[in-house]
């Protein structure tokens, strides 16, 4: 109980200051000790093991994972790297990027949600000077890293 109740507690930053609740998923932690000739008593386990999984989610390379549209636009090499450099300033999520024989295909991972759709439609479009159309996908669910 102890591992699960710091697994469900654990905040990143963001929602400490907002004040929101912690919402892991997805995640496994496994506690092992080795008895060192000193009894810790029930509350020493307990502070033991929440303790040192408290002290792991501190320093895990935790990721949201966001249900998304993809969008794609392909562009020339020669635009390739400006644009997809233009696109993570404006704040958006890039996957890798595809390299074919005859374009670059820029994909970005856009929240499932009309505002945001059309946000990253308008800002690509913008950004290209309409020289390129960008193209939705389907919708999946992506790994994004936290800042």
């Amino acid at each position: 109980m102890p591992i699960m109740q710091a697994l469900s507690a654990h905040k990143v930053p963001f929602q400490r200051e907002q004040r929101l609740h912690g919402d892991l998923s997805d995640i496994c932690a496994v506690v092992v000790r080795w008895f060192g000739g000193v009894k810790l008593g029930a509350g020493g386990l307990i502070r033991a093991y929440s303790g040192s999984v408290t002290a792991a989610l501190e320093t895990a390379p935790l990721k949201t994972r966001m249900r998304s549209r993809s969008l794609t636009v392909r562009l020339a090499h020669a635009d390739a790297g400006r644009v997809e450099a233009d696109v993570r300033a404006a704040g958006f999520a890039v996957l890798p990027t595809r390299y074919a024989a005859d374009a670059a295909v820029l994909t970005l991972a856009v929240p499932d949600r009309e505002f945001d759709v059309r946000a990253a439609l308008d800002t690509v479009t913008s950004l290209t000077a309409g020289q390129y159309t960008p193209h939705l996908g389907g919708v999946d669910w992506y790994d994004i890293a936290l800042l």
